[in-house]
């Protein structure tokens, strides 16, 4: 006998299937949002409230973001060794944590 919820087929076809249309979905908003934010330039956020360590900040946080989604679809080629999670952990907020290893 197995303790805990047993796992089928249709629960990793789900959980597989959810997974991959949220990250299809989040790499259309990634490249949304940094083309919105390209078109505004540091000193138009500050006069939005941020100051200029986060306009800086939001601009460096997209760019990784949109340069791992250029990556993930073969539009960029890397050939350097660059952690793009450095810029976007720093605005993503409290309880998650950037996954190592």
């Amino acid at each position: 006998m197995s303790a805990g919820t047993p796992v089928d087929r249709n629960d990793i076809d789900l959980a597989i299937g959810t997974l991959a249309a949220a990250w299809n979905d989040n790499m259309h908003r990634i490249k949304q949002l940094q083309a919105a934010l390209d078109q505004r330039t540091a000193a138009d956020l500050m006069a939005l409230g941020y100051s200029t360590d986060e306009a800086g900040l939001i601009k460096s946080a997209i760019a990784a973001l949109g340069k791992s989604v250029d990556v993930t679809r073969g539009q960029l080629v890397k050939n350097d060794t660059e952690d793009l999670t450095v810029f976007p952990s720093r605005v993503w907020g409290l309880g998650i944590t950037r996954l190592t290893g």
